[in-house]
């Protein structure tokens, strides 16, 4: 299906302000949806929690908008490229197994302490990928397909307690 606004403001879960005169949409929850395309997304830059696992998606050009996003949930879909990102200074979890994901490009996300790439069919880490990643304690990297891996693929990421590779 393609996401829409009659099938996705029911997902929508609000924060009221302490006025009542305001709100905005913080949560999304469409898991298993047989969701393909979910553009519309970039209308809603302000969610904080986002979860679309088990979906259809092969492709994520509104998620370079979700700047505001503290968890990121994008496991189990067909995502076979990430868009190129600016700073995401709240983005804490971000969760792309099962994805079809080929390289990955610089994260900026300095505040990020969890990060699952598994089973993709990542090849290549550009380098300096993880040099912003400040606060990453999980990097998970098991099931891909990396050709090289380098102690400068790692540079900067100096909280580090679990690397998962194989």
């Amino acid at each position: 299906i393609v996401l829409e606004a009659e099938n996705l403001i029911p997902n929508l879960s609000i924060l009221d302000t302490a006025t009542d005169m305001e709100f905005a949409f913080t949560k999304l929850m469409m898991n298993d949806q047989e969701i393909k395309d979910a553009n519309i997304l970039a209308n809603y830059p302000h969610l904080r929690f986002i979860s679309l696992s088990g979906n259809a998606l092969r492709r994520v050009p509104w998620l370079n908008k979700m700047k505001s996003s503290v968890y990121i949930d994008l496991h189990e879909n067909s995502i076979k490229e990430l868009p190129e990102f600016e700073e995401f200074p709240d983005l804490i979890k971000f969760d792309l197994k099962n994805n079809a994901l080929k390289s990955i490009p610089v994260l900026p996300f300095p505040s990020i302490t969890t990060l699952d790439l598994s089973s993709n069919k990542i090849k290549v880490i550009v380098e300096g990928a993880f040099a912003q990643l400040k606060s990453l304690k999980t990097l998970i990297l098991t099931g891909n397909a990396l050709v090289k891996i380098t102690a400068q693929m790692f540079a900067g990421m100096t909280k580090v307690e679990m690397l998962a590779l194989d």
